[in-house]
């Protein structure tokens, strides 16, 4: 079974603060409440580290909304490692990769789960963000902390530094737009995976990135998917009791609303050629090491990936001469749209 619902958090708080509409942070609530989950599978922010770090809660007072983490963790490692600490049933929000893999972990261990996974689009590593600072000008020493997502919608990056300043970034502009399409910081399982969202967890959730929410949405909404009679249950009693307003949709708007990830991953098998010799030229450590150096640097990289490599890769009939070309057209046409 799979309901599709749009919706938000009664409490305009939670849904301003969160990353979408606070869907998520409803249900962590309600969980803890209501004595059905005694452990959530959560994160910090490590100032010493500067990073992000999975760790274990066990009521809900000690929740933080983080909004959305763009930062790559091996919460499948972290589940095996303190697997001993969960107590009782445990809630936990995760990619749709890591889905069947923590859900079988913990079935072995006898211990129950409830999982909700997020639309995918890819991860981005730990050194991207810190590529990222470099890129704005500073020092991951700098900073205090940094939030993605939240305090309305879309929003965008927010990166407190020590002295109490903050660098603010709307979402998805430069230089995050050329970092994330680069695939300098895209973990190797990503340019594989086909998932957008895993029918395996209870719920999926994300962001409605339709037409209609992008131009009059600013507080915050969510779509999301229910998979299973648990997750019907947490969300039909999340509506009885006036925790989330929602209306349940068709399906086909989860597949409009992430449209460019549902086309792009529905391709993988056609693309593989092109995303096996990606890897093969970012495994090149002078390459990687001159396309990381700078900002203009990793244009150029982006340049030659989208309008070099990948209409080689798409047809084998093509000379580099014609390849070259239509790539040049590209570029052009490109330039004459302000792209």
């Amino acid at each position: 079974m799979t309901e599709t619902y749009i919706g938000y958090a009664y409490d305009n708080n939670t849904r301003y603060e969160s990353a979408s509409g606070g869907i998520t942070s409803s249900i962590v609530r309600y969980l803890f409440d209501s004595k059905q989950i005694n452990t959530y599978l959560s994160c910090e922010f490590v100032t010493e580290k500067c990073r992000y770090e999975p760790k274990l809660i066990y009521s809900f007072e000690e929740y933080e909304m983080v909004g959305s983490v763009y930062q790559d963790m091996d919460l499948v490692g972290f589940i095996r490692k303190h697997i001993s600490e969960i107590r009782g049933r445990i809630l936990v929000v995760c990619s749709p990769c890591f889905v069947r893999a923590i859900r079988s972990i913990l079935r072995r261990a006898n211990i129950e789960s409830i999982i909700i996974d997020y639309f995918c689009s890819g991860q981005t590593t730990l050194d991207g963000t810190y590529c990222y600072y470099k890129f704005l000008g500073i020092s991951k020493s700098q900073v205090k902390n940094i939030r993605y997502r939240g305090g309305g919608w879309p929003n965008g990056i927010d990166i407190t530094l020590n002295d109490g300043s903050h660098i603010k970034r709307t979402n998805y502009t430069e230089p995050w737009i050329t970092m994330h399409d680069s695939g300098i910081f895209t973990p190797k399982r990503c340019f594989y995976c086909k998932q957008v969202e895993s029918k395996d967890a209870d719920i999926s959730v994300g962001d409605p990135w339709l037409k209609e929410y992008l131009e009059n949405e600013t507080v915050g909404a969510s779509l999301f998917l229910v998979h299973s009679e648990y997750g019907k249950n947490i969300i039909n009693n999340l509506f009885k009791q006036n925790v989330v307003l929602a209306s349940k949709v068709d399906y086909h708007l989860f597949e409009k609303s992430q449209w460019p990830t549902v086309k792009r991953k529905g391709n993988i098998a056609k693309e593989k050629r092109f995303y096996d010799l990606q890897l093969k030229l970012l495994s090149k450590s002078w390459y990687s090491r001159w396309a990381k150096k700078n900002f203009n640097n990793m244009k150029r990289h982006r340049l030659f990936v989208l309008y070099f490599l990948h209409p080689y890769c798409q047809t084998k009939n093509m000379s580099m001469k014609q390849i070259v070309i239509k790539a040049a057209l590209k570029i052009i046409n490109k330039i004459k749209m302000g792209g």
